[in-house]
């Protein structure tokens, strides 16, 4: 997942803000991590940012969205953004004729 608001130039223990926890049941949003480095993933064949959250655990760039921690005050707008982009992402995706469609839950007996 990109870096919203700022560069995606990073640095060794950069502090960040999650944006958006993308994990089921994520708690991350709002919590201040430290960037690790960017970590190889078997399987995946690009570089993943790593960050270390207040209690210790690991959440990696592709599980959230982030922010550079200089712009937390910004995070209220960031989120708004972001949430209008994902509705702008679904619209598109449900208009076009070569993406898969989402379908409504079928009802038992259908």
């Amino acid at each position: 997942m990109p870096e919203v608001g700022g560069m995606s130039f990073r640095t060794e223990n950069m502090k960040v803000v999650i944006i958006e926890d993308c994990r089921p049941a994520g708690t991350a949003v709002g919590q201040t991590a430290v960037y690790e480095g960017d970590f190889s993933i078997e399987g995946i064949g690009q570089f993943i940012p790593c960050f270390r959250l207040q209690d210790g655990s690991t959440i990696w760039g592709c599980e959230c969205w982030w922010t550079r921690a200089e712009n937390a005050g910004l995070l209220p707008k960031m989120q708004q953004a972001l949430e209008e982009y994902k509705t702008h992402l679904r619209d598109v995706f449900d208009k076009s004729s070569s993406m898969p469609k989402r379908h409504a839950a079928r009802s038992e007996g259908d």
